[in-house]
């Protein structure tokens, strides 16, 4: 069966999970995405064979020429599309190339930790910092404690899906006469996605954010994950919830 995006020439970046993760969803939708340069090894994942895991998972049906990106918009034919981050220094050598190239400008979506322009453009991103930031590590942990940061990569597939978005809508557009090139995206502003609601419901109820403890999020709480007595859940609060669900239909209490 054939892909939808299938006939599309990608160049990947591939530095960072965010830009990785975007050529992911590309590639698993039919792209041809060739990665410029081989990724890093560290950074990834926990360590060990789960990171080893992680980067297969990143990475899978992408090709990669061990070239700069110079080279390699000159090995791929007609690149629809460049993927470029995490830093501003990768995208501004990109940028460089592409102006020195001569050729048919491809779409170039750029993915940095924060806005190129912006009073945080010399920072170094971090998940953990990203998360500080957008407010998730606020309301994330014990209820009488320090906040406990999540582990793993989520604001960087945040972003990445973000991107991806965002080259798929620039993509239709060049269908259609839109005539731009670049793309520039941050991770800082695509993960503000998750504290935007929560300034809104602060205007308008004045309700704020806490802390409610271990797997007790606002404002999704009290729906979570729990242990029952055969096995874990996801639904309201086992030990007094009458709350219908799926599985529970009659609102029956769960029990642990």
């Amino acid at each position: 069966m054939r892909k939808p995006l299938e006939g599309l020439n990608i160049i990947e970046i591939p530095d960072g999970v965010a830009v990785r993760y975007c050529g992911r969803l590309f590639a698993t939708h039919g792209a041809t995405v060739t990665q410029a340069g081989a990724p890093r090894t560290t950074g990834i994942g926990f360590g060990g064979a789960a990171s080893d895991g992680y980067a297969t998972w990143l990475d899978d049906g992408k090709h990669r020429i061990d070239a700069v990106f110079a080279a390699a918009l000159g090995a791929v034919r007609r690149p629809d599309l460049i993927i470029a981050g995490q830093t501003r220094t990768i995208v501004e050598s990109v940028d460089a190339a592409l102006n020195a190239s001569g050729a048919a400008a491809p779409l170039r979506v750029a993915l940095t930790w924060f806005d190129m322009n912006g009073p945080y453009r010399d920072w170094i991103g971090t998940d953990a910092l990203i998360q500080a930031l957008s407010g998730v590590a606020y309301a994330t942990g014990p209820r009488d404690g320090s906040p406990m940061l999540p582990r793993g990569h989520a604001p960087q597939i945040v972003g990445g899906a973000t991107a991806f978005i965002a080259a798929l809508a620039a993509i239709i557009g060049r269908a259609n006469g839109w005539q731009g090139q670049r793309i520039d995206l941050d991770l800082f502003q695509a993960n503000l996605c998750f504290s935007e609601s929560t300034a809104a419901a602060l205007a308008l109820s004045g309700e704020k954010v806490v802390r409610r403890g271990v797997n007790r999020f606002t404002p999704t709480y009290p729906g979570g994950i729990y242990r029952a007595s055969d096995g874990w859940i996801t639904d309201p609060p086992c030990e007094t919830s009458t709350i219908a669900s799926p599985i529970f239909p009659t609102g029956a209490p769960l029990s642990r």
